[in-house]
């Protein structure tokens, strides 16, 4: 084998690696990368995570998200994010928070379940 030969292997692969790359930046972009390993805060640090995922059709999404003991109920679409279910609005608690005063050792009671949604956003 003479050197151009060589040459050709290297030029394929590195063209290769280049495809590989390449994919790997547009699966990031278009969020299907989810077992692309990505530095993260060790399981006692995180506040925010992702309990389940609902594809719907090609473009929406539901996502049950778990924050500081919370869950939220998300809708992801094409150009429109919204809020199915949750806890209420961190200004409407706390208006609530501060017109009701707490006993001395009570715990505050837990948000209730979310209910199904008969799909119209209101």
């Amino acid at each position: 084998m003479e050197w151009f030969d060589y040459a050709r292997f290297v030029v394929a692969l590195v063209f290769v690696l280049g495809l590989i790359a390449g994919l790997a930046v547009l699966l990031r972009r278009l969020g299907l990368a989810g077992a692309v390993a990505v530095s993260r805060p060790k399981k006692a640090q995180r506040r925010l995570s992702v309990i389940e995922t609902l594809p719907l059709d090609g473009k929406r999404r539901v996502i049950l998200l778990k924050c500081d003991d919370r869950e939220h109920l998300v809708l992801l679409g094409q150009n429109q994010d919204l809020v199915l279910g949750g806890p209420e609005p961190a200004l409407a608690s706390a208006a609530s928070a501060a017109s009701e005063p707490q006993r001395q050792g009570s715990e505050p009671s837990p948000p209730p379940p979310l209910q199904p949604s008969d799909g119209v956003s209101r």
